[in-house]
């Protein structure tokens, strides 16, 4: 994902550059027009591009979020890492005082 944020912000430079070319190349004749269109066609690859690579980040960020989430962990496991983490007392049904209470 890190490399991809790189590449996006790459490729969204490269556009940035161009969209500035673009502005003011200033045309004269008819090699200008063409090196202009050839500039345009550049600048709508690569902000293609962009959107394409910002898409596989929000896919992967995605899946791995859903992978993050769903580990399948029992209501006791979740209650019993609750109780261990907490370290205001504020947890509900945490009783370090009572008989048989094991955060681990």
């Amino acid at each position: 994902v890190g490399v991809a944020y790189f590449a996006s912000g790459g490729s969204f430079l490269f556009a940035v550059l161009l969209g500035w070319f673009i502005s003011t190349y200033s045309v004269l004749n008819s090699r200008d027009k063409l090196h202009k269109q050839i500039a345009v066609s550049l600048f709508i690859a690569t902000m293609v591009l962009t959107i394409f690579i910002l898409m596989v980040v929000f896919a992967a960020s995605l899946v791995f979020s859903v992978d993050l989430v769903d580990y399948g962990i029992s209501d006791e496991e979740r209650g019993s890492i609750a109780c261990y983490v907490d370290t205001a007392n504020s947890c509900t049904n945490c009783y370090p005082n009572d008989e048989g209470w094991d955060p681990t």
